[in-house]
């Protein structure tokens, strides 16, 4: 052989591209990855990259949006494939004066999911395990 083996490419169907964060898991049943990027002033987008039989696999459904930035990506669960912890706001009055609150995706099948939000004071630390609380209407 000559040369490096081949690798896979995938392109991000979304994001700005500007700020994009790419986390991983290896421990895991199959390596996943996690890339985070802005998508405009004020909101991220999370997105799921699955290594499986040596193809990049990206399942449809395993793509989030938030509009606050700061998403991160970590196994909140323990099962070896990253969860998503994002922020959201309530808008009330207006998205300046509105309050933030903590929100968790859990992967799992597929695609990630919202399990729940909590309120995010000012300085808190980013949640440790996926939240179950209400979430503010948008």
């Amino acid at each position: 052989m000559y040369g490096p083996p081949p690798a896979p490419w995938w392109i991000s169907p979304q994001g700005d591209g500007w700020n994009g964060r790419l986390t991983c898991e290896v421990r895991g049943p199959e390596p996943n990855c996690v890339l985070v990027d802005s998508v405009g002033m004020h909101s991220n987008v999370a997105e799921m990259v699955i290594l499986r039989a040596g193809r990049l696999i990206h399942p449809t459904d395993a793509a989030v949006t938030t509009d606050v930035t700061g998403m991160r990506a970590v196994d909140l669960d323990g099962d070896r494939y990253l969860d998503v912890i994002g922020s959201t706001n309530d808008y009330q009055p207006n998205y300046a004066q509105g309050h933030n609150y903590w929100q968790t995706f859990q992967y799992r099948d597929g695609s990630l999911a919202s399990t729940g939000c909590a309120p995010q004071p000012q300085g808190a630390p980013a949640p440790t395990q996926l939240l179950t609380g209400s979430c503010p209407a948008a």
